[in-house]
């Protein structure tokens, strides 16, 4: 889980295992085939804006490795400022399915987001071979149509992401 930090952003202790820079910057990493994105910001209910980082994952790059381990994927989401926001979950590779060659395993994390722009981090292991793959990309959100809310929004963080717990 991830928890607040005394600089800024939320500190996520699962990456103090991995060091995502590095891995981000590593020519060579298992190719798993990974796509990620973070979904248009929409106000939710909590007068405030939500998205989704979304990723999908081939089912043909775990079909081999059912039964041993687990598929960790962390997500570090970095504001204008330079904080970061980390958090990760995991799937049991134990749990997939037989018929996971011909699937795409889904993953969605729900976050709150101020309006900026951010870098999307996306981090995949294979706990038990530790091989790993890394994608990164920019993304924006974009401000709502009218400025009511932007001054409710002013002690918020600028990302906060949201347990499905919070969501019901």
């Amino acid at each position: 889980m991830a928890q607040a930090s005394g600089q800024g952003g939320t500190h996520d202790p699962a990456f103090e295992k991995i060091n995502l820079e590095q891995w981000l910057a590593e020519r060579h990493q298992a190719r798993f085939h990974l796509v990620g994105w973070v979904a248009r910001a929409e106000l939710a209910f909590h007068q405030r804006l939500m998205s989704r980082v979304e990723i999908e994952l081939d089912g043909r790059d775990w079909a081999t490795r059912r039964g041993d381990g687990k598929l960790t994927i962390f997500i570090q989401i970095t504001d204008h400022d330079g904080m970061r926001y980390q958090n990760h979950g995991s799937i049991e590779l134990s749990q997939l399915g037989d018929d996971i060659k011909t699937t795409i395993l889904d993953y969605s994390q729900r976050a709150f987001f101020l309006p900026g722009d951010y870098r999307l981090a996306i981090a995949i292991l294979d706990t038990a071979t530790g091989e790993h793959s890394t994608r990164q990309m920019p993304f924006g959100v974009d401000p709502p149509q009218h400025e009511l809310l932007t001054d409710a929004w002013s002690d918020l963080p600028p990302v906060e992401f949201i347990s499905p717990r919070e969501i019901a």
